[in-house]
């Protein structure tokens, strides 16, 4: 018998290249290899690098007909017909509507955009958003998608140690951006006073921070200034024509129901923050003008915590805190009067108004998420709340002013007793 011996079946060659960029090897993906920044990198907004230099020309920019293929697909990020539908709804109806007449602000960063990819990102990510919100389309995958991409070159960007005057504004506008996009999102609580408090820590005198502008005069948004902004209010409120006051009856029902708070209160700043918003309801019925300028400080505070502190604020057990965030936004929702709105050509219109109309839709839808949370032995404290916020059913017709009845026009009370049939009882403190 004779054996013959098989010969070993050779193994498949494949070819691996080792060109691609430091970035992909250590992220352990696939480097497409484009030059001078791969696709992975430039979709993150990653600084790219290579380490291998090509032996050739040829290697780097390949045949004439691959250059062309290659720039079509990887030398920029490719947007959609829905996305200059975002950029467009960003420019004229969803930009932040706080600080008021910023209009012109947003236009100028709108210009930005194209030098700053989470800047880009975070623009069309606020506009779908808002549009989702507003016109009930499925936008929701659009904006979160806009969103992760943003917040991942966002924190990329903000790992340099030197900024130009630019690159300060263009992270502080998106920083902004995605505060805001928070606020039209039904899971966006947590982000939403997360990003105010990052956006809060910075020296006294800004409504919104400055954390990356050191030098705020020298900023597109130094406008923002809290000063700046109070002065606008005031001349707002004056040129109004009306003495809109809130209704005293409301000011002292909200103020029991924080007064009934203290007893469960777990720290310091949940305490003193009953008593700013005890300040400002109160001023609200007899100085609207001194209210709004409280009512600046409200969200700032946040900044002001620890990590401790905060953590415990933020904490869904600790029931007391929800309680006062539940109070905090139907402020805010009394607080977005149809008169504050912008100054300039475009403040008046009706889609600027709906820019403070898609939050307070969301501050409602909250506010009841997180009623439906509380244990029942929690219950007894929000009571008040609970019946203020079914009268905030909301609706986006322009001709239903819901902000009246808790207001005072000319002395005279507008407050329905259909719709507040047990508001007049006292709350015992």
């Amino acid at each position: 018998i004779t054996i013959v011996r098989r010969r070993p079946i050779p193994r498949k060659g494949h070819r691996k290249s080792r060109a691609g960029c430091i970035v992909c090897k250590k992220r352990k993906v696939k480097c497409d290899e484009s030059l001078p920044q791969c696709g992975q990198c430039l979709r993150l907004g990653l600084s790219c690098q290579y380490t291998i230099a090509p032996a050739n020309l040829s290697q780097v920019v390949g045949e004439p007909r691959e250059v062309v293929q290659r720039q079509i697909h990887t030398s920029a990020p490719t947007f959609g017909i829905d996305d200059l539908k975002f950029f467009q709804n960003f420019l004229f109806h969803a930009y932040p509507p706080l600080p008021i007449e910023g209009w012109d602000v947003w236009q100028q960063v709108g210009q930005m955009s194209h030098g700053y990819v989470f800047l880009a990102h975070s623009m069309l990510g606020l506009g779908a958003s808002h549009l989702a919100v507003l016109s009930g389309a499925d936008y929701e995958q659009a904006a979160l998608r806009h969103r992760v991409t943003a917040m991942t070159a966002l924190n990329e960007h903000m790992r340099k140690t030197k900024y130009s005057k630019a690159d300060a504004d263009a992270a502080f506008a998106a920083m902004l951006n995605l505060t805001f996009q928070a606020a039209y999102m039904a899971d966006g609580l947590t982000d939403f006073l997360t990003l105010v408090r990052g956006c809060s820590q910075s020296r006294e005198g800004f409504v919104v921070g400055n954390t990356l502008l050191p030098k705020f005069e020298d900023s597109a948004f130094k406008t923002f200034a809290r000063a700046s902004y109070v002065e606008k209010v005031r001349k707002l409120i004056g040129s109004s024509g009306e003495a809109e006051s809130l209704d005293a009856a409301v000011a002292e029902e909200f103020c029991n129901s924080l007064k009934r708070l203290a007893p469960i209160c777990r720290s310091v700043p949940e305490l003193q923050y009953l008593a700013m918003m005890q300040r400002i309801a109160n001023f609200a019925v007899t100085n609207p003008a001194e209210s709004y300028h409280e009512h600046s400080f409200l969200y700032e505070r946040l900044g002001e915590l620890s990590m401790e502190d905060f953590s415990s604020f933020m904490n869904p057990q600790n029931y007391a805190s929800r309680l006062i965030i539940m109070h905090m936004l139907t402020l805010d929702f009394v607080m977005s009067r149809k008169d504050v709105q912008d100054g300039s050509r475009l403040g008046s219109s009706e889609a600027y108004q709906k820019g403070f109309d898609c939050r307070k839709n969301m501050s409602v839808a909250w506010i009841s998420q997180m009623l439906s949370e509380l244990p029942e032995e929690y219950q007894v404290y929000a009571e008040w709340i609970q019946r203020f916020s079914q009268g905030l059913t909301f609706s986006f017709d322009s001709d239903d002013e819901i902000w009246k009845p808790f207001l005072l026009h000319h002395g005279k009370a507008n407050l329905p007793s259909s719709q507040y049939h047990g508001s007049m009882q006292q709350v015992e403190s």
